[in-house]
């Protein structure tokens, strides 16, 4: 497993906001076997493809994993491309809460605003 601690060496561009890290250092309390989280993406929706994000309590040989302000964060390498300016935020969505994918390399988001293109 690769695990670079400075995300300058790796990610050039993949940022968290403060109030995405506020959110995931909330869930790591809640739950101490959380390690983390992990970004991936799936073939969905009408753009092509969508973002998924879950908590990682367990990091395998497969995973890329890097910390940024104190989070560690782990994909596979295949999206590495892909995240590398990802912009992960934490926004009031209606009455609740949501993570908010922002990539300024997507080339299409489809109407609805689940899937892009690259």
């Amino acid at each position: 497993m690769k695990h670079y601690k400075d995300t300058q060496k790796s990610l050039k561009k993949f940022i968290l906001t403060e109030s995405a890290v506020k959110k995931i250092n909330q869930l790591i309390k809640q739950n101490p076997s959380i390690l983390g989280i992990r970004i991936s993406l799936k073939r969905s929706g009408c753009a092509g493809w969508s973002y998924l994000i879950n908590t990682v309590s367990k990091f395998t040989k497969d995973d890329f994993v890097y910390e940024y302000k104190g989070v560690q964060i782990c994909t596979l390498k295949k999206f590495l491309p892909f995240i590398n300016t990802l912009e992960l935020d934490y926004i009031k969505n209606g009455l609740g809460y949501k993570f908010k994918f922002n990539n300024p390399n997507a080339k299409n988001i489809c109407g609805c605003g689940k899937s892009i293109n690259f």
